[in-house]
């Protein structure tokens, strides 16, 4: 019997792992820094680490992803020519796009039946890229006007004065 056989494989989490103990290790050997310093290195290479942790979970999906005879769609048509290591355009906020297996047929458009697994949106953005976007346009509405009231003299001064009606 093999000793290892209970051991998970983390074949695909390794450049994970590999990031994880970059950032201990740099975060151990680190001199004292400022606080904004530390924390903005944990931020950027922590979104890092999600990243591939992320990417290694759907290549993990992607590897062990079965092949079927033939997929129907909810058009009703059948796609039986089977395509293997395709991919789609996604737009994701952690991870890109991965190989998996394709399903077409003449004139229908192909599907990608993992996809529905992963209850992925037919058109190339992520939930995560949806729930993002109105956030960003906040965030960059919030920097333009932050810009504008620095600008902006003090209240009272000769340039800004209260309406008297």
């Amino acid at each position: 019997m093999n000793a290892f056989a209970n051991m998970l494989d983390f074949q695909f989490f390794s450049p994970a792992l590999d990031h994880f103990n970059a950032m201990i290790q740099h975060l151990e050997s680190a001199r004292l820094q400022d606080h904004g310093t530390t924390e903005e290195y944990i931020r950027t290479d922590g979104d890092e680490l999600l990243r591939l942790m992320f990417q290694g979970y759907l290549d993990k999906q992607f590897e062990n992803e079965e092949q079927a005879a033939s997929v129907t769609a909810s058009d009703g048509i059948s796609r039986n020519h089977v395509r293997q290591n395709t991919s789609r355009v996604l737009t994701t906020v952690l991870a890109s796009d991965g190989q998996r297996m394709s399903y077409s047929q003449r004139n229908v458009s192909n599907e990608f039946p993992l996809d529905a697994e992963l209850n992925l949106n037919d058109d190339q953005y992520s939930d995560g890229v949806r729930k993002r976007g109105p956030l960003m346009q906040l965030t960059a509405l919030m920097t333009a006007l932050s810009s504008v009231i620095v600008r902006l003299p003090p209240y009272g001064s000769a340039s800004i004065r209260p309406l008297n009606w």
